[in-house]
């Protein structure tokens, strides 16, 4: 039993002010203020288990680094105490956030372009292994326009089934993890992803397109020897 005197009973939400910046109210519960130092002398109180520090927003570098060294001295005399600096901390997952995101960005740029690149050159070698087939249909009057649709029509095809399978493979993970957004949240950038790629295969059949002009009908159909 304790020998303590109630000073006073106040019939109203408790208010607790810190650093005229914070105000802390409690309505829903029954509130005894003790002093520390009786507190700590009738074995009624071992310490804290948590201390929150707020920090004005003006506060300079100096006054910053006093606070930190001031609470190093604090923590070196606490057994099993830990601190963390939630601005630093928050800051350092910022930059890590931001660093896997660039790596994301320069993964996905170069898997695109790879993958366009070998699409591209897989066209342009299947017109020049065929060339002499396509020197033929020249000479009977088909346009170099019309081929070089052909070519820009297999390669959308190629597109639009990757798209399929990508689609799925997308749908699948996005409903199986667990994530904060919502599914429609992560679908913008996917069409977004496949836009990139479709301007970039539109560059490369240009490439393809610009060959197929420049060629003449006798180069397609003479023979090496």
């Amino acid at each position: 039993m304790w020998d303590l005197k109630v000073w006073d009973v106040i019939h109203e939400p408790t208010s607790l002010t810190s650093n005229d910046l914070l105000t802390f109210e409690n309505d829903s519960s029954f509130t005894i203020i003790l002093a520390e130092e009786t507190a700590i002398y009738e074995g009624m109180f071992r310490g804290y288990h948590i201390l929150i520090i707020y920090l004005k927003d003006h506060i300079n570098y100096e006054e910053r680094e006093q606070i930190e060294s001031e609470i190093m001295k604090l923590i070196a005399l606490t057994p099993g105490s830990l601190y963390q600096d939630m601005a630093k901390m928050m800051a350092d997952d910022k930059r890590i956030s931001d660093y896997i995101g660039y790596l994301g960005k320069l993964t996905y740029s170069v898997s695109a372009l790879l993958a366009i690149m070998n699409l591209t050159i897989i066209m342009f070698s299947k017109y020049r292994l065929q060339k002499r087939e396509w020197g033929i249909y020249f000479t009977l009057g088909m346009r170099k326009k019309a081929v070089s649709r052909l070519f820009y029509l297999e390669m959308l095809l190629y597109l639009l089934v990757a798209t399929i399978l990508s689609f799925i493979i997308f749908t699948l993970i996005v409903l199986s993890t667990d994530h904060v957004y919502p599914y429609l949240y992560y679908l913008p950038y996917f069409c977004l992803s496949i836009m990139i790629i479709l301007l970039l295969l539109t560059v490369g059949w240009c490439f393809i397109k610009r060959v197929i002009d420049k060629q003449s009908i006798y180069s397609l159909i003479r023979i090496e020897e």
